[in-house]
Parts: C-alpha cells; structure tokens; sequence
C-alpha cells in the first residue's frame, strides 16, 4: 500500500457496505462488523461518493449470498474489480495514443506506461485517483473522435458518462473539461447544442442516480460533491493537511520523471504543433478530418491548473496526466 487513503476511500468502505452499519444485515447478525471509517464518510460532512466502493463489493455482494464469501476472495475479488478499471484505462490509452499518433507510437507509449514505477504507482491504487486517472484517458480518446456535430452522437454520450463518473467519484475533475468544450465550441458553434443534450440526458441522470445511493447510504438527503467543493474550496479545510507553493506539481515532475520529463516535453511540445497546424498526418497517415485543438496539451494544463489553485497539494493528485 503506497498512501492510506487507498484503504479509506475505497476499501474499509465497500467492506462497510458489506458487513458494516451500511450493509443489509440486522444489528444481532454474527457477521456484522464494527468498520472504522474515515470523518469524510459520516454523514455530517458527508464529502465522499458510494459509486466506486460500491463497484468494489458486488462481487463479495454475490458471494454472501451463495454464501462463500471467505476473507480471501472478498479482499481479492475488490482488487479485481479496480483491475477492471486499470485494464479499461490501459486500453483506451493505446487506443488514444494509436489514433492520434498511429501504431507504432502508441506500442512503445505503453511500453513506458507499463514500466514506468510513477504511473503504476497512482493509476494502479485503490483511490479516487486511480480512478479519475483511468476513466479521463477513456474519455480524451472519445474526445479525439469528435469530428461532426451530431445530436446524440453515441461517440459524445459515452465521452458525457465517462466524466459524470469521474466527477462524481472525485468532484474537482470536472472544471479541467469546461475548457475543452468551450474549445470545441468554439471550433464549431454546432457542437453547443450536441453538448448541452448530452449533459441532460446523461450526466443530469447520472447525478440523480448518484444523489440516491448517497442520500440512502448516509442517511440523509445530500450532495457529496458539493459538500467537497464547500469544505475543500470554501472553507479550505485541506489546507490543515499541509499546504504546498503553486510550482509544486511541475517539480513533481522532474523528480517522478527525470529523464523522461524532458522527453515527454519534447514529445509534447512537438505533437502540439503539428496537431495545431492540422499536419498529425506526420504521426499517423490514417488521420482524417482531425481537430486542431490541441486537447492534451489544453488537459495538461487545465488539470494542473485546477491542482495548484488549492492549498493542499499531493503528487497522486495528478494522476490523469500521469
């Protein structure tokens, strides 16, 4: 376990749900556990989300009611659920890295994703890091595909639920998107209507549903997200956990990367001009019609952005462009 948070906000609670005071068993079952959680779970501040716990107890859900649920294949079985998500996340990266640089890139981009101790370290843990990190690369490839506006383009719903996910597991992702679709936007003006369509249809539901499990599992109507962004923004509660100068995520760069730093610099910094310049055929031949906004870059930017606004400030934190 690399920090505590991946048991805190992520294991202790799915296993709550199991056999803890938020699970469906009576007060006298001999099964039923005392869990020690986290102050973000109770319900007076409320400042957590029950998806991804959730996500990580169906499978000991199953297994109690074939009655198998042994230590060992609940504990393990969690990690498999989040192993799920990783694979999803690895995948969809080659997929992003193959159509906007082509095949022979993204082979040996994954073989640095792969290898490389910094990424496996927070896109591997059990922590709303590791999830935010895995679903945003699945949604920047379903970005890459936007080509012509179209209402319910199924390519923009899948991007829509893939960052209603990540926003409602961790709230501060969201404004790190505002700008790639006010780039995009702006591009098109046809694509306002496409994405205010797909946000009431998909993300607004997904909020609802959301908003209900919360509310049922704390015991009382509430909105996590906003709790988070009162507590963490307003009242800046985080900073009591230690507080960071603004620069601290780009020498958290150099000194995760090192040599790799100055690569993907380069790499970067090369990538974004031809994708500026309309010339990604450079990369990969079989580019077609592709955007000129330079949407990693602007990603990049805007979640490091976000990041160094708050006081608190920890490496995992920027996860996504790991």
């Amino acid at each position: 376990m690399y920090h505590p948070d991946e048991n805190w906000q992520s294991l202790e609670v799915a296993y709550d749900l199991l056999y803890g005071e938020k699970s469906n068993l009576s007060p006298k079952h001999p099964g039923k556990v005392e869990i020690l959680l986290s102050w973000e779970w109770y319900g007076f501040y409320a400042l957590r989300n029950h998806l991804y716990p959730f996500w990580l107890s169906i499978p000991g859900q199953v297994f109690k009611i074939l009655g198998c649920d042994t230590n060992f294949l609940v504990v393990n079985s969690m990690y498999l659920m989040h192993c799920v998500i990783w694979s999803f996340g690895d995948y969809f990266f080659y997929k992003l890295v193959k159509t906007l640089a082509g095949r022979k890139c993204a082979i040996f981009t994954m073989m640095i994703n792969l290898t490389n101790q910094t990424v496996n370290r927070y896109i591997s843990r059990t922590s709303a890091n590791g999830i935010e990190g895995n679903l945003a690369i699945a949604a920047l490839y379903y970005y890459s595909k936007l080509n012509k506006p179209k209402i319910f383009d199924v390519g923009l719903q899948k991007m829509t639920l893939l960052i209603s996910i990540t926003f409602l597991c961790r709230s501060s992702s969201l404004a790190v998107w505002i700008p790639l679709a006010l780039m995009k936007i702006i591009e098109d003006y046809n694509w306002f209507l496409p994405i205010l369509v797909a946000g009431m249809t998909v993300t607004v539901p997904a909020c609802i549903l959301s908003v209900l499990i919360d509310s049922y599992y704390y015991g009382v109507f509430t909105v996590p997200q906003i709790n988070f962004v009162h507590v963490n923004v307003v009242e800046n509660v985080s900073k009591y956990f230690g507080s960071d100068p603004y620069f601290f995520y780009i020498k958290g760069f150099r000194w995760e990367f090192c040599t790799v730093y100055a690569i993907g610099l380069f790499g970067l910094s090369l990538f974004t001009v031809h994708q500026v310049c309309g010339s990604l055929k450079s990369f990969n031949t079989k580019v077609e019609g592709a955007s000129r906004i330079p949407s990693i870059l602007t990603f990049i930017v805007a979640c490091l952005t976000v990041l160094s606004m708050v006081d608190h400030k920890e490496l995992r934190f920027y996860a996504p462009v790991t």
